[in-house]
């Protein structure tokens, strides 16, 4: 029982990323600065993955400050816990981070929601505050 529930579950997901992925790819406009119309609510609630339901509204684009971010924020994080300066919490941080950021968003939205959201945004910018600072002790 609970195999079909996750089955049709998961077909149900993927046929919302095909929905979205091929809108997206409409067009090279389209797919630099996203669509002008939203989709059938009723058919496509959401694209139930944050960097793909951005694309389609606002094209890859605007996805390249958040791209950006994450990238820093592991090549940080990466130079710092090889070093050896890393503390234990900084580490336990970043990883709670990168599951949020890579996986928890690949199969919601939380980024999109005003709570959660404004939770993972804030424990995102300490983590950038901590690594920047580690940055500058280092360079002392």
């Amino acid at each position: 029982m609970w195999a079909q529930l996750l089955a049709s579950n998961i077909k149900k997901q993927l046929s919302y990323w095909s929905y979205y992925t091929e809108a997206l790819m409409t067009s090279s406009e389209t797919l630099l600065f996203g669509h002008e119309n939203r989709p059938d609510r009723s058919k496509y609630p959401s694209a139930h993955n944050y960097y793909l339901d951005f694309a389609y509204h606002f094209g890859v684009l605007a996805l390249l400050p958040i791209i950006y971010l994450i990238v820093v924020t592991i090549y940080r994080a990466g130079v710092i816990t090889f070093s050896g300066q890393a503390k234990a919490q900084t580490k336990v941080l970043f990883i709670i981070m990168l599951f949020f950021i890579l996986l928890d968003n690949s199969v919601k939205v939380g980024l999109k929601q005003p709570y959660p959201g404004m939770i993972m945004f804030f424990l995102w910018g300490r983590l950038l505050q901590i690594l920047d600072q580690h940055r500058v002790r280092g360079a002392e």
